[in-house]
C-alpha cells in the first residue's frame, strides 16, 4: 500500500500530529510525539510512504522538521517492510 504524506498540510507541530494521527488512524496507540510515530512505522507491513514538501515542513518547523524526517528514515532502515521515498517538489 502507498501512503502519501504532504507536509504542506501541516504548518505547526500540533497540525502535523493531527494530520499524522488521521493518516495512521488504524493504530489506536498513536500519540503526538516522535516515539509514537516510530512505533507505528515499525508496525507497518509492506508499505511505501512518500514524503512530499519537505521544504515546507522545514519552513514551518525549523530544526524539528529534520527530526521528523530522520524518524521516517530510521524506521525504513530498521523495518525491512517499509520503504520511505522523499519527493522534493
Amino acid at each position: 500500500m502507498k501512503i502519501i504524506i504532504d507536509f504542506a498540510l501541516a504548518n505547526d507541530k500540533q497540525s502535523l500530529y493531527v494530520y499524522l494521527k488521521d493518516i495512521f488512524k488504524d493504530y489506536e496507540f498513536y500519540g503526538s510525539n516522535l516515539d509514537a510515530l516510530m512505533e507505528v512505522l515499525m508496525c507497518l507491513k509492506e508499505e511505501e510512504i512518500v514524503l512530499k514538501n519537505i521544504k515546507k515542513l522545514e519552513e514551518y518547523l525549523g530544526d524539528y522538521a529534520l527530526k521528523v524526517i530522520n524518524t521516517f528514515k530510521l524506521a525504513s532502515i530498521e523495518n525491512d517492510l517499509l520503504n520511505v521515498i522523499i519527493e522534493e517538489v
